[in-house]
């Protein structure tokens, strides 16, 4: 059985794709395309969804490439805080530190 998507359980706490649409004020077609892995979902809107979904739907699983910190935040569903990109020191410097 394929890997469900991220994003299709955050559907399923908001009741569906067109609802999440309407929460992140995008079409039900981005959605779909999110889903299916044609369009990569932006930064901004896995934390969007990650908050909607009270944390039951991580920003680091919707977009699992982006390097994802966690900041200090008791007002944010998640014990670990509010994800945040890290954009502290580029992929290729990583490479070339370890």
């Amino acid at each position: 059985m394929p890997k469900r998507h991220p994003l299709s359980r955050a559907c399923d706490i908001v009741g569906s794709q067109a609802a999440l649409a309407r929460k992140l004020k995008v079409t039900p077609s981005l959605i779909n395309q999110w889903i299916a892995g044609t369009r990569p979902v932006p930064d901004k809107s896995c934390v969007e969804i990650e908050k909607i979904t009270r944390g039951e739907v991580l920003a680091e699983k919707i977009n699992s490439k982006t390097k994802w910190v966690r900041v200090a935040d008791f007002a944010w569903p998640h014990p670990g805080g509010r994800p945040c990109v890290d954009h502290g020191q580029p992929a290729a410097m990583e490479a070339a530190v370890a």
